[in-house]
């Protein structure tokens, strides 16, 4: 499932750009992503505050709604995020592989606001549950 939508913030893009850039308040405004901790280059998993080394990767939990009103979620990991001049962008995938998401943030300033175009793609490996969550799945769109 992709999703797209541009907004214009009252900010300027520096200000955007170090909140979106900072892994743990873009998992919070996500509300299906939250960091549990970090995982080194070995697959060893650490709480938060263990986090030393810039290619370490986030340790994660996705959670998403079902139609039944029940949660169901993953752990996984999500890479550090890829910064650029314009733009930021986020990959996850969970152990299982049932869910991928890319997240790209495109921050074009303007006079004293920016315009930030939102890149959401979100997979779920589709296996008979998973059919059932699809549907739930699509309320990402208001992210």
């Amino acid at each position: 499932m992709t999703y797209s939508e541009e907004i214009t913030i009252s900010e300027d893009k520096s200000t955007v750009m170090q909140i979106i850039a900072d892994p743990f308040k873009f998992s919070g405004m996500t509300g299906h992503i939250s960091i549990l901790g970090i995982q080194d280059n070995k697959g060893e998993r650490s709480p938060p505050q263990s986090i030393v080394k810039t290619d370490d990767k986030y340790w994660i939990g996705i959670v998403v709604g079902t139609k039944s009103d029940k949660v169901e979620g993953s752990q996984g990991i999500m890479d550090i995020p890829m910064i650029s001049p314009n733009s930021i962008e986020y990959k996850g995938v969970s152990d299982d592989k049932k869910y991928q998401f890319r997240i790209l943030f495109i921050l074009k300033p303007l006079q004293e606001k920016t315009r930030l175009t939102v890149n959401v793609e979100f997979n779920i490996k589709q296996g008979i549950l998973g059919r059932l969550f699809l549907a739930s799945i699509r309320h990402l769109r208001n992210i």
